[in-house]
């Protein structure tokens, strides 16, 4: 997966350093508070995401211990600062990094023949997706995903 990384060059972050960072998956079987859910979801994505770069800058410096520790006292808007500091805008980062990734089954229209009645059909299948590109969560849902 180190295609995923050929942007951090452009971070002076040595790629052969990098892993791909992962949590935990679930899969949801009901619709109760679905919103409240993927927006929270979206929000540790965006919280990882920052930390992760954060603590990579400060492990440069610091052991993992003294890392965490000054990492836990800043605010948002100070690790923001220190990354760019460091020449990394996280909204140049992918999608998925700040955002998270959903996999869902997707319909597509395929067409077929039908040899007895000697005509072309269009049918329905449904394919698994990976989505990269997720919108941004908020209370305003998108409707199609519930």
């Amino acid at each position: 997966m180190k295609h995923l990384y050929k942007s951090k060059k452009e971070f002076n972050v040595d790629v052969t350093e990098l892993t791909l960072p992962s949590f935990d998956c679930r899969i949801i079987t009901t619709a109760k508070h679905l919103k409240d859910y993927f927006i929270w979801r979206q929000n540790e994505a965006w919280r990882n995401c920052l930390n992760g770069y954060a603590q990579k800058i400060l492990r440069t410096q610091h052991s993992p211990a003294k890392a965490a520790n000054i990492l836990y006292k800043m605010n948002k808007s100070q690790v923001h600062e220190m990354l760019f500091q460091h020449g990394i805008n996280v909204a140049h980062t992918p999608t998925w990094q700040r955002r998270g990734l959903a996999v869902y089954k997707k319909q597509h229209q395929i067409t077929g023949y039908n040899p007895k009645l000697d005509i072309t059909t269009k049918s329905y299948r449904k394919k698994v997706y990976v989505d990269l590109e997720l919108d941004l969560f908020t209370k305003n849902f998108p409707k199609n995903i519930i």
